[in-house]
């Protein structure tokens, strides 16, 4: 199905209520995903319009919130880790700790979901820093991120 102003909305195989959307940004791919939630079509697609529109903000504005929940969590835990040798001993390895600006440019922009028509998620690859998990930021105020928060899944 084609939007005028999104592209083409690829329909999930697996949930009725569920398109997904790829999206030239910055020089790389990244997915929109749409969750109608039961709310009507054409509110969410509104919704998933302005976020469209809004791209730069709100990725300033999740990269800004996962710093703030968790820079310091990366500094006091997951930048350490045991490495196997080959001797079948571990030796540990200490990476060095971050400033925000040096956090926040280590995330990348993968995907955004909307799920109706003011709850949004905001994922980052994180480059390994979370050892293969990654980073969602949600914010259930829409685009202006004032409530939201940032935690690891994965």
């Amino acid at each position: 199905m084609e939007h005028p102003e999104l592209g083409e909305l690829r329909p999930s195989d697996e949930h009725r209520d569920l398109y997904e959307v790829s999206l030239q940004y910055r020089g790389r791919m990244i997915q929109l995903v749409i969750d109608l939630e039961g709310e009507p079509f054409e509110k969410v697609m509104d919704f998933a319009t302005a976020v469209r529109a809004s791209l730069s903000l709100i990725e300033a504005n999740a990269r800004h919130v996962a710093c703030r929940d968790l820079l310091e969590v990366y500094n006091n835990g997951w930048n350490e880790f045991d490495e196997l040798q080959p001797d079948g001993s571990y030796k540990t390895v200490r990476n060095p700790k971050l400033t925000a600006q040096q956090f926040g440019e280590r995330l990348n922009l993968d995907t955004i979901m909307v799920n109706g028509q003011d709850y949004l998620t905001v994922c980052f690859d994180e480059e390994d820093l979370f050892w293969g998990h990654w980073i969602e930021v949600r914010s259930p105020s829409g685009i202006d991120m004032l409530k939201a928060q940032a935690d690891l899944s994965g």
